[in-house]
């Protein structure tokens, strides 16, 4: 069963997109510490994932979809972000 790699790749996933619209939001009332923020954030997102990964790693059957799952989070909030702070504020 392939279910707990895909559910555990999906709460990873959901708490990289939650602290990365929490770090956006953070940014617009304080774009002053920009540099600041994103790196603290990268490194509690990598913390957390690293954590989380070992924490949970006999319970990961298929170790493959949980990455693709993870890589596609982390695609999806690099993008976000650079739409949000390069894009947007262009106009």
């Amino acid at each position: 069963m392939m279910t707990n790699s895909l559910l555990l790749g999906l709460v990873v996933c959901a708490f990289l997109i939650i602290a990365q619209n929490v770090v956006l939001k953070i940014y617009k009332r304080f774009p002053e510490h920009g540099i600041g923020l994103m790196y603290g954030s990268l490194g509690v997102k990598l913390m957390f994932v690293c954590g989380i990964t070992l924490a949970l790693r006999s319970e990961i059957e298929n170790s493959i979809l949980y990455a693709i799952v993870i890589l596609m989070g982390v695609l999806y909030t690099n993008v976000k972000t650079v739409l949000d702070l390069y894009v947007n504020n262009k106009q």
